[in-house]
């Protein structure tokens, strides 16, 4: 293309995106869709664009990242999982080479990014594991946008989020994200935006923090071949088809470790327990050094119901012997006593275990390790029948690693590499126990010497008495 045809469609698009409400330059090859031009123009903090297939999601997410590339300084990134995923033919990166390459925008092949004249710049960028995302620690975005969100953690999307700063560009500072539903991250960027599992599509949806989903489906893309994808997606399995063509926000369970499901496993607080009757308590604990340890707190009470409540989680990386000690004690201050403390004994465990014991005198005892796909099939089926209950706002880490956790290989007993399950592997630690304990407890009573004893030796002596004056009445 010579330079006089490059100013002629250069000026006709301007002209063209400005009469439709779209962008004041040149470098979006065609006019918006109304839902896309929606998307674009938001300037809330944080946006989903996405839903079925084909309704132009990368699209709008590209051009939202290039919405400001005019102001000087303006810094976007665009992250694939992969640097495959990002690669791909027709994929973000090509897709931007397609709508740039012609323009007065420059390509750095090395780096992955795009200059403009203004100064502005354009990075694309992958995070296949978690650790990727530490590559990023030092810089400064206004604009960071995730294609196939689903595809990542929410810990991957929540340390980007970080990495919003003003650094003196005055533009709305934008996470973005365009996905459909289903794959690793289904669940919490479900949860994050409050979505239901049927979303209208003549509509958006914002979240109570404020977070805006905007969905989408080959009904609002007049640019795509329709007849072409309806084929495609034809060959999908159902709960594709499910997710693909009608924008469903469902889930095959059977991808999860964990059972799991928001609205049936999920309440604000422990229940409010009749007068006289207490919780009782499990701690368990999976320990890590340069990986996380993680704390799983439970409560239970018979006379109440045979429930297990999951009451708080937490995880911490480098965490020391002393300082993981000083942990334990603080959550047995918080939470209250506890019946049994049990924690991982492999590799690190074991030294913690001991340290824990002999300079603290903490009765941390090794947590029952034995058949963890048979523990796992217990657990799922005890909450599958609503006996396994998680306290939301105490238990976030947990929540989102049961929403993520999947199998590789259930048969091997291999779970999918890169996504994190300490705070899972404790609360099944913990749940082990409780349940051994919940049954011991029905046999034999609540330990002697302990309050609950004595309460129930108090209530039985009442009842005696009251069964002999009852006795005494007859005969008067």
């Amino acid at each position: 293309m010579n330079e006089r045809d490059r100013a002629i469609l250069i000026e006709y698009r301007r002209r063209q995106l400005a009469k439709l409400g779209g962008f004041a330059h040149s470098y979006v090859p065609h006019v918006p869709t109304p839902k896309q031009r929606a998307f674009v123009h938001d300037e809330s903090l944080e946006a989903l664009y996405g839903g079925a297939a084909g309704g132009g999601k990368s699209d709008a997410l590209l051009m939202a990242a290039l919405k400001y590339v005019h102001v000087p300084g303006y810094a976007a990134i665009l992250f694939r999982r992969t640097f495959s995923d990002l690669a791909k033919p027709g994929a973000l990166m090509d897709r931007s080479r397609a709508w740039l390459l012609n323009t007065d925008a420059r390509w750095n092949e090395r780096d992955h990014v795009w200059r403009f004249p203004s100064g502005a710049s354009l990075s694309f960028g992958f995070i296949d594991n978690d650790a990727d995302k530490l590559n990023y620690q030092s810089a400064e975005y206004q604009f960071v946008g995730f294609d196939e969100l689903t595809q990542f953690t929410s810990s991957q999307y929540t340390y980007l989020f970080s990495r919003l700063r003003k650094a003196g560009v005055n533009v709305p500072l934008r996470m973005r994200g365009a996905t459909n539903p289903g794959g690793p991250g289904h669940l919490w960027v479900k949860r994050r935006y409050k979505l239901p599992d049927d979303v209208d599509m003549g509509t958006f949806y914002e979240s109570e923090k404020g977070a805006r989903f905007y969905p989408a489906s080959l009904d609002d893309n007049p640019y795509i071949d329709r007849a072409s994808y309806d084929l495609a997606l034809d060959e999908l399995e159902a709960i594709d088809q499910q997710q693909l063509r009608k924008g469903r926000w469902v889930q095959d369970a059977g991808l999860l470790v964990y059972a799991y499901d928001p609205n049936r496993d999920l309440v604000e607080r422990l229940p409010v327990l009749p007068n006289g009757w207490k919780w009782r308590r499990v701690l368990g604990i999976d320990y890590g050094n340069v990986k996380a340890t993680a704390l799983v707190s439970m409560a239970f009470c018979l006379e109440y119901s045979n429930t297990v409540y999951i009451e708080a989680s937490q995880k911490w990386t480098d965490l020391d012997p002393d300082d993981g000690a000083e942990v334990v004690q603080e959550w047995s201050k918080n939470y209250g006593y506890y019946e049994r403390i049990v924690g991982d004994s492999g590799g690190l465990g074991k030294g913690y275990i001991v340290q824990a014991n002999n300079r603290f005198a903490l009765p941390i005892e090794p947590a029952d390790k034995t058949d963890k796909l048979g523990s796992i099939k217990l657990i799922n089926g005890a909450t599958q029948k609503g006996r396994v209950k998680i306290v939301e706002p105490a238990c976030e880490e947990l929540i989102t690693e049961l929403e993520e956790l999947l199998w590789k290989d259930e048969k091997k007993l291999e779970e999918k590499p890169g996504l994190e399950n300490h705070a899972c592997d404790a609360r099944l630690y913990g749940w082990k126990e409780t349940t051994a304990w919940m049954h011991k407890t029905k046999d034999r009573g609540p330990p002697k010497d302990s309050p609950e004893y004595h309460e129930q030796m108090d209530r039985e002596a009442e009842q005696r008495e009251i069964e002999s004056a009852r006795e005494e009445d007859e005969t008067w």
